[in-house]
């Protein structure tokens, strides 16, 4: 067994969807950035139909706004920087805290102007004296 694979994850060559979809470690992260979100589409109920990332994808964001769309791609981001830490430098974060780094990764695009995630920036100003 490799460290991938002892902490959860895929195998060096599974599909992609497998990682992002399949993974149960995955599957608890897609539902906290959901819950947070409230973008009940970026849950993964019904993805067990499709057969491919790309499907997948498509098929979770069709309903869903640009801001739905730019949060997929953080949390697929999170998630693909989370396999390499534990693949490679056998660190793991906890599920919160990958969520914690997408709530992050949204706060910086809404600081450099990504105006469609404004509604998801948990950055509060610096208080004045």
């Amino acid at each position: 067994m490799n460290r991938l694979e002892a902490h959860g994850g895929t195998v060096g060559g599974a599909p992609p969807k497998v990682l992002f979809v399949e993974c149960p470690y995955t599957k608890i992260v897609w539902e906290l950035v959901a819950v947070w979100s409230n973008c009940a589409n970026l849950g993964l109920s019904g993805c067990s139909e499709v057969n491919d990332l790309e499907e997948w994808f498509l098929t979770m964001t069709k309903k869903g706004t640009k801001a739905v769309h730019s949060l997929a791609i953080l949390t697929i981001w999170q998630v693909w920087k989370q396999r390499n830490a534990m693949t490679f430098k056998e660190e793991r974060r906890s599920m919160r805290a990958v969520v914690t780094g997408i709530k992050d990764e949204c706060s910086l695009w809404a600081s450099a102007g990504g105006k469609i995630l404004q509604p998801y920036n948990d950055c509060k100003p610096p208080m004045s004296n």
